[in-house]
């Protein structure tokens, strides 16, 4: 969960991180297995137990599908809660309940040793049980499916926000384009094929878009929502949907360049010929 500017304001780092691992679960590479225009997946594999991760650019969220496998969240000096931000489980102490989400505060120091909190949704199919202890999560699947998505929250409420998208993982993301000329518009459309975990119906995803698309002559077709998240590149507002269309104004480039005044045969030298 990158959330502060490291001190000369280039990049922006996590000051907290969330392990997500599996008892007796040792793969010994991860491996591509496909990827799309702005999404990728990868596996995990040991023997029969199986991970297979999706991740997509601007999306907050994660998801792990799994076979054969007993997932466990260490929250060390975290906390476990509900969308009010009550807490949920006891950590150090043996807990088990029945839960589909919850989510994990954890508290980490930035470089200069400030503390920053950051939060974190955990989505898993229904009737999961979740135990804990000493600072141990673990998690055991009741039936069907097996996954666990992590999102990243701005605030508690954001849980049960978020379960609307949370269960949509995107199979395939494309980008196509068309530019008229005379008008000087290139127009892009943005298509998303997302499945539901969790069932059938709308797998409407939550997709985040940077400034460029909405300056500087750009025109989005679609609202944005209140979600947004700090970036290296400005703010990334989400967007709901599973098609975008952007419009930017575009009067073409130069044909050319001017000619290089340098023509010796220097380390960037120019032959004209060529």
């Amino acid at each position: 969960w990158p959330d502060y500017w490291i001190q000369n304001g280039t990049e922006m780092k996590p000051a907290t991180s969330l392990p997500l691992t599996a008892a007796d679960f040792h793969p010994a590479e991860a491996i591509v297995e496909t990827w799309h225009d702005w999404d990728m997946e990868f596996s995990l594999t040991d023997g029969n137990k199986r991970m297979w991760v999706t991740m997509a650019h601007g999306m907050p969220f994660t998801w792990v599908e799994m076979e054969n496998l007993q997932p466990v969240i260490r929250v060390e000096g975290g906390r476990v809660v509900n969308a009010s931000g009550n807490d949920l489980l006891n950590i150090q102490q043996a807990a088990t309940q029945q839960l589909s989400q919850l989510a994990i505060e954890l508290t980490g120091l930035d470089d200069t040793g400030a503390q920053h909190t950051a939060l974190y949704g955990i989505y898993l199919p229904p009737a999961t049980q979740v135990s804990a202890s000493d600072g141990v999560l673990h998690i055991q699947f009741s039936r069907g499916k097996q996954y666990v998505v992590v999102a990243l929250l701005n605030t508690y409420a954001d849980l049960q926000h978020f379960a609307s998208y949370a269960y949509n993982v995107p199979r395939s993301t494309t980008v196509s384009w068309d530019y008229n000329a005379s008008a000087g518009l290139l127009n892009t459309h943005w298509d998303i094929h997302a499945e539901r975990l969790n069932g059938s119906g709308n797998a409407a995803c939550l997709q985040g878009f940077l400034p460029h698309h909405r300056r500087d002559g750009a025109a989005a077709a679609f609202d944005f929502t209140s979600y947004a998240y700090n970036t290296p590149h400005g703010r990334l507002l989400m967007a709901e949907g599973t098609t975008f269309d952007i419009s930017y104004r575009f009067s073409g480039m130069l044909p050319y360049y001017a000619m290089p005044t340098d023509t010796t045969a220097q380390q960037h030298g120019f032959d004209r010929q060529r």
